[in-house]
């Protein structure tokens, strides 16, 4: 009987927990997690760190067992197989159909009910008030139950990690080739000691800021070449404000619906055609909802009398009603005094100008990032919205008007992406089509940074489903 392999994972966050309890079936794996709390940004990015304008390098990241999976909302969109093609320039080197079946089997190995591995359209039917055409797919995409999308709770995943030795509170310097293996070399906090372990395997899924300040220190000058470019996110903007005229009827159209005890929420896709036809950037359109403050305190104050409902505020009343409704109709509890705005999340593709880079000093290093806006993004999302307001407007929705919005609040969704470039060829990017290091045996990186584009989905789930077919390459 051949000897398990010995495998590092460096990252304990929510692509690294599912990479270690699906290798922990038949390798003897190891995962390092610096587990820093609030230290953390100092510790792993340096206190001289630069992160600029991206919000989400600076609170969209927690160093600590299971990582963002404790406070991600677990919503689960796969990708269509236009988002790897490359209508924003860079395609994948990869097929969709190499990538689809994976989907599945992360539903499967997180113990989700079937619902969640639906593609497409599969969720929207005749109940659907709004439809697809030409210009927009309808889609709902899943929100996974706290229970299962905290990794460390997921009990379909923490049988399997029982098994993996943990290495908490330690920070990973960098690793190197030794013979056919690997020096891992981390710090321990609470001794401040460090250390050097001897792997078979090593595979990199710290997130995307912590991919690349651990490949800039641990790769060569000729394999670092490409580390932390193309840094991406999507952009995201408020772009109408909606005057509801039949709330029944806007209920049915947009509100949250349960299906098999699964809450799903409804998008709107920009298709390849109205991408070609209008020069946008690939979008989705979505709700988003504000409470009046003034009617929340109302509602805090309410106290049901002798007299009865009949002395209850309107707002109180209307919650009732509204409640009432959802838990016929599985949809969500949505008053009449929410106002709906439509908001548009956009693509945006990797430029040569948006960059994470780890800069060595005195004090080991520190991360700089370089992110922005372009102007094309912005037209992206002013001219997406215009054509799904028309749409919505246009349909029996049970919206009477809406009021375009001018925002100049374009904010990025925390969506962290790229750095660690998946392609074909080592002068153009860090990864191959298995998430396998260029000309280094060995050593794999998961997670979003792998990403030559970011497509129109939220990344987690497209994330896992690479990180499961990357699982399959190592041996």
């Amino acid at each position: 009987m051949s000897k398990a392999l010995s495998i590092a994972v460096i990252g304990g966050g929510t692509v690294a927990l599912y990479v270690a309890a699906r290798l922990a079936a038949s390798s003897a794996v190891t995962v390092y997690e610096a587990n820093a709390r609030s230290a953390a940004p100092d510790l792993l990015l340096g206190s001289n760190r630069s992160l600029g304008s991206h919000a989400g390098s600076t609170d969209a990241w927690l160093s600590a067992w299971g990582g963002t999976s404790k406070i991600w909302g677990g919503q689960l969109l796969p990708w269509e197989a236009w988002e790897f093609e490359g209508l924003t320039g860079s395609s994948w080197p990869l097929r969709y159909d190499e990538l689809l079946p994976h989907y599945e089997a992360v539903r499967t190995n997180l113990g989700l009910p079937p619902i969640h591995g639906i593609i497409h359209e599969g969720l929207s039917g005749d109940e659907e008030v709004l439809r697809s055409d030409e210009n927009f797919t309808v889609r709902r995409s899943t929100w996974m139950p706290k229970r299962q999308r905290d990794f460390t709770r997921n009990s379909s995943l923490s049988r399997h990690l029982a098994t993996v030795a943990q290495r908490r509170g330690a920070i990973v310097d960098r690793f190197e080739p030794h013979g056919t293996q690997f020096r891992i070399h981390y710090r321990d906090l609470s001794s401040h000691q460090r250390f050097v372990d001897v792997v078979d395997r090593v595979v990199v899924a710290a997130g995307t800021l912590g991919n690349v300040r651990v490949l800039s220190k641990s790769l060569g000058a000729g394999a670092n070449e490409h580390v932390g470019h193309g840094f991406m996110d999507h952009v995201s903007a408020r772009v109408a404000r909606f005057q509801v005229s039949d709330w029944n009827l806007y209920r049915r159209a947009f509100a949250h619906r349960r299906r098999g005890g699964v809450r799903t929420t409804l998008k709107l896709v920009t298709t390849p055609a109205l991408v070609r036809r209008e020069s946008v950037l690939p979008a989705y359109a979505h709700w988003e909802f504000d409470v009046q403050q003034a009617s929340l305190r109302q509602l805090g104050r309410a106290r049901v009398t002798g007299e009865g409902i009949r002395r209850m505020p309107r707002e109180l009343t209307q919650v009732a009603d509204a409640t009432a409704r959802a838990l016929v109709s599985g949809q969500r509890v949505l008053p009449q005094f929410a106002t709906p705005y439509l908001r548009v999340d956009v693509e945006q593709p990797p430029r040569v100008s948006r960059s994470i880079t780890w800069r060595p000093d005195p004090n080991d290093g520190h991360l700089d990032v370089v992110w922005d806006i372009s102007d094309a993004e912005r037209a992206s999302i002013k001219r997406v919205g215009v054509l799904a307001t028309e749409r919505i407007l246009n349909a029996d929705c049970g919206v009477v008007s809406a009021t375009p919005i001018d925002s100049h609040e374009f904010v990025d969704t925390k969506h962290m992406m790229g750095g660690a470039r998946m392609g074909r060829e080592a002068r153009d990017s860090v990864v191959d089509s298995d998430c396998q290091i260029h000309d280094l045996d060995g050593a794999w990186v998961a997670g979003a940074s792998v990403f030559p584009s970011g497509g129109v989905a939220n990344p987690t789930f497209t994330a896992l489903a690479l990180a499961d077919r990357m699982v399959q390459q190592i041996d």
